[in-house]
């Protein structure tokens, strides 16, 4: 709300870190439909996770270069390691890189490409050499070279007796009701990106 504030009396846009999906919708809700304002999110993919915001003025024009990322890229010898999403977070976070700065990976067919902020790009270039036990060479390319989305989803239909979360838990992931009151219990079970510990919530 005090940014609000501070746009309207300043006209000088803020920019954000990468906003999970919850906190985005927290801010979305927050400003709400003000047309003094203008609030735009940016993750480089069509259907990124984390995104970086800007609330500016309604009549700034922005573009992909406002949000101040960059993309990173890599290759890796896929017929002698096997990386994961986890082992290229895990490897940025432990170079000392904030969550907060680094959005969406994808890798593919020996490709890593991570999106982050600018601020942190020359640092990341010379810092991160090796994942797993690969040694990698990050470069910056043009976001017009991001990689194709590749997620694949899979829908399910089932009937539920109820809609309480430990029974959708229990359907989804086709566990005992004990088993499903254990995750949640433990906080592993998040609803629209919020940790929910009511086995009742629905």
């Amino acid at each position: 709300m005090s940014w609000k504030d501070e746009i309207n009396r300043s006209f000088i846009p803020r920019l954000t870190d990468f906003l999970h999906p919850r906190e985005q919708w927290i801010f979305q809700s927050i400003i709400g439909n003000d047309d003094t304002l203008q609030l735009a999110f940016f993750g480089a993919w069509e259907h990124a996770e984390r995104k970086r915001a800007i609330l500016a003025p309604y009549y700034e024009e922005l573009g992909e270069e406002s949000f101040e990322t960059e993309l990173l890229r890599a290759s890796y010898p896929i017929k002698f390691v096997k990386i994961e999403h986890p082992d290229v977070l895990g490897a940025f976070l432990s170079s000392g890189i904030e969550r907060k700065k680094i959005g969406d990976i994808k890798i593919h067919h020996g490709e890593i490409q991570i999106l982050v902020s600018k601020d942190i790009s020359t640092y990341l270039l010379s810092n991160i050499t090796s994942i797993k036990k690969a040694s990698v060479q990050f470069e910056p390319i043009s976001l017009s070279d991001r990689m194709v989305n590749s997620d694949n989803w899979v829908e399910k239909t089932t009937t539920c007796a109820s809609l309480r979360l430990d029974v959708l838990i229990k359907e989804m992931y086709q566990v005992s009701r004990q088993q499903a009151l254990d995750l949640i219990k433990k906080g592993w079970v998040k609803v629209n990106f919020q940790k929910i510990e009511q086995p009742s919530y629905f």
